[in-house]
């Protein structure tokens, strides 16, 4: 197994880049069900003659030892340092930073990179498109899947409504949340709505929100040590020029949107490649098949309008967590509907 799928296993040592055999131990298990690791470029067999006739594949071809996919699409993104951070925008979100350090936090998730030394660490958040998703619905009735179109219509009535949605906060915890707060019951909520506020502010809000969420474990990570430059993104979020300039706004950082040429599949093959000797190293693969969007500079102002905002943002949620078990209970009422 490479090292970036086994450091996803709780029976991994980051520091050691080994299995732990503290973990081991407490779980009583024998090291002896644990496989043999391997680097990601690593050449770690070939192609056998039965195999390469039921594939297609040239007897001999060289195996290596390939990557997790997270990591191997940040690979093929170019983030290979720690002045970069991966941003993955679909129905939910994930972002990932790259340190030379095996730094943990109970909040995020770190594992291995493809790229030997370097640790992502960060996390998984379940708004992205669906919230979008959702809100539609709410503001419109759209249902299902919200087309280009249809997004670029919701965010031009949210373009209309200034940065910060005039005090109106959205968590995106529709679903529960990943990271950094890791917690099943955590529920959506919209904090500051007035009758001063129509459907424009709610989709920014959502769009704000959900951006919070990113800044949220980025903050995390730069506690760690994060020297974070550049946002990398990708994924049909990105499409919405307003979605990405919120972002990059609230973060304090450029937003270069990549355009998807393989993902891991992409980070996959640049490792075959460098594993077999047809490269000198990753990123010069990388750097061909690269191909750059549009780039966002976050505004000064609307930055430190939303550093207070996100300030209360990361408020909201401890003193709301003791209610979420609580109305759980209450999803469905004991006697059934009333007629």
């Amino acid at each position: 197994m490479n090292h970036s799928d086994a450091g996803i296993l709780l029976a991994y040592d980051l520091t050691r880049r080994a299995w732990s055999q503290e973990a081991m131990d407490l779980m009583g298990i024998t090291p002896s069900v644990y496989c043999e690791l391997a680097p990601c470029h690593e050449v770690i067999g070939s192609v056998a003659q039965d195999a390469a006739q039921a594939t297609g594949l040239r007897a001999g071809t060289p195996v290596v030892a390939g990557g997790e996919d997270t990591s191997s699409a940040g690979l093929a993104m170019g983030v290979t340092s720690s002045d970069t951070a991966q941003l993955s925008l679909g129905s939910a979100s994930t972002v990932n930073v790259p340190l030379a350090c095996p730094s943990t936090d109970p909040r995020l998730l770190a594992f291995p990179h493809v790229i030997e030394g370097l640790t992502l660490l960060g996390g998984s958040m379940i708004g992205g498109g669906n919230a979008m998703i959702w809100i539609a619905g709410v503001v419109a009735h759209d249902r299902g899947t919200v087309s280009t179109e249809r997004l670029g219509q919701l965010a031009e009535e949210a373009s209309q409504v200034a940065p910060g949605s005039d005090g109106l906060i959205f968590l995106p915890y529709l679903a529960g949340e990943l990271q950094p707060i890791n917690d099943g019951y955590a529920r959506g909520a919209f904090l500051g709505r007035d009758l001063s506020k129509g459907r424009g502010h709610l989709i920014r809000a959502v769009m704000e929100g959900t951006a919070f969420a990113v800044e949220h474990n980025l903050s995390i990570t730069r506690l760690l040590g994060a020297k974070i430059q550049m946002l990398h993104a990708v994924g049909g979020p990105t499409r919405s020029k307003l979605w990405c300039q919120i972002i990059a706004d609230v973060t304090g950082l450029p937003l270069q949107v990549m355009q998807e040429r393989g993902g891991a599949a992409l980070g996959d093959a640049i490792l075959a490649a460098w594993g077999a000797g047809l490269i000198a190293s990753p990123e010069s693969m990388q750097r061909v098949h690269a191909a750059a969007g549009q780039r966002y500079i976050p505004h000064p102002a609307n930055h430190r309008r939303y550093e207070e905002l996100v300030a209360i943002y990361k408020d909201v949620y401890p003193r709301l967590k003791d209610l979420f078990p609580r109305l759980a209970g209450l999803s469905q009422p004991a006697g059934g509907l009333a007629q």
